[in-house]
């Protein structure tokens, strides 16, 4: 069944909560030096964690885990964990420690310190069960909060830029919601941005297609779409140069936090408008690589299907790859080529959507061409239903 999506009840109003680059307020908050107040509230915390790290060196995991094989109920899943835990403390501890000693130290590699340290208390705590180990980890918990709070980036009212997405919408065959952004320019004319813009991507392979019989021998293409969108959706947030590629905005998101020095934003609604691009690229992609792979003769089955759409990319995506085209001048209305649309709509259809049916053209594998879903099939099933 197609998701239902409430945003296209009110498609414009969707906006997406961009800040405005004129903003001298704003600061990286991974390069912010620390104040000595900080420092001073959470200072037994620095005192007590000497210890404890140069209780990890001195640390042996061989002899610990040679007496825990002697014990009546070993416990192997704690004996894999502390191994596990003792090589990735091992692994980060000394870059760790080299960033902590800087002069200038930020929040950034303060927080890198207080997770490790973190990490050397749990591990401690999972071998010995001591107290002190615990009330270390939650004042550590609370040093790790304080540091969230401290370099917490804020914004002015006025910085705000909501960016209106244009009415020009799809739901994928995958169920995610794809808006084309395409714009009328002073003469009239649809543009949008090249990395949105499925369009220019269509005119591009057919001219490479002209020119590469085996363009396509496989799913990779497509697989690399679905795979960055499994990605994206797994760590809930995206990067600043996945918004630069897909969406290259003036205003930006609200960066709030960096991921491998790179900033990154959990803005829901900037995440999903570029996991339906993603997704309809993976979608339009896919549709092509099984017509490279199945048919006879892949020009001839292009111009035919040119012929049927009279090359427009609207009709291809709806009729070719199942996209579902959301009308923009008829209100409510959807343009899909999916045969029992009555079941896959059925809550559109409760809600008051109506839906516009076109045949769909298919890929007849066995005869290595495609054809157009035959018209008096649909018209026979609507006569057996009445």
């Amino acid at each position: 069944m197609i998701k239902y999506f409430e945003e296209l009840e009110k498609r414009n109003e969707y906006y997406l909560p961009l800040t405005s680059i004129v903003d001298n307020g704003k600061f990286i908050i991974s390069e912010r030096n620390l104040s000595l107040s900080f420092i001073e509230k959470h200072n037994q915390i620095f005192s007590l964690m000497n210890e404890y790290i140069e209780k990890f060196k001195k640390f042996s995991l061989d002899s610990w885990s040679k007496k825990q094989i002697y014990l009546i109920n070993e416990d192997y899943e704690k004996l894999e964990y502390v191994t596990c835990e003792y090589e990735s403390i091992k692994e980060d501890l000394d870059y760790v420690l080299e960033e902590y000693s800087k002069i200038n130290i930020t929040s950034y590699e303060l927080s890198q310190y207080l997770d490790i340290s973190k990490s050397i208390c749990s591990l401690f705590y999972s071998m010995y069960n001591n107290e002190e180990d615990l009330l270390m980890m939650n004042n550590i918990d609370s040093a790790i909060l304080d540091l969230k709070n401290y370099t917490l980036l804020l914004y002015n009212e006025n910085t705000i830029d909501n960016v209106y997405q244009p009415d020009y919408w799809y739901i994928t065959p995958n169920n995610y919601l794809y808006n084309v952004g395409l714009y009328k320019n002073t003469n009239g004319e649809l543009i949008g941005h090249k990395s949105r813009d499925i369009s220019r991507a269509y005119k591009r392979m057919c001219y490479q297609i002209s020119k590469d019989n085996k363009l396509f021998d496989n799913f990779e293409l497509s697989n690399k779409y679905f795979l960055e969108s499994n990605e994206i959706e797994k760590r809930e947030y995206i990067t600043s140069d996945q918004f630069r590629y897909y969406l290259n905005y003036i205003s930006k998101p609200k960066y709030m936090s960096f991921q491998d020095g790179e900033p990154i934003t959990y803005e829901k609604k900037t995440i999903n408008i570029i996991l339906g691009i993603i997704n309809a690229y993976g979608s339009f992609y896919r549709f092509y690589e099984e017509l490279f792979m199945s048919v006879n003769n892949i020009n001839d089955e292009i111009e035919k299907i040119n012929n049927w759409t009279r090359n427009d990319i609207k009709d291809i995506l709806v009729r070719c790859c199942g996209f579902h085209k959301i009308e923009s001048i008829v209100d409510k209305t959807i343009t899909t080529s999916i045969v029992n649309y009555e079941d896959e709509f059925y809550e559109y259809l409760q809600k008051g959507w109506k839906i516009n049916f076109v045949p769909p053209i298919i890929i007849n594998k066995e005869k290595g061409y495609v054809e157009e879903y035959p018209e008096e099939f649909i018209l026979i099933r609507k006569l057996l239903k009445k």
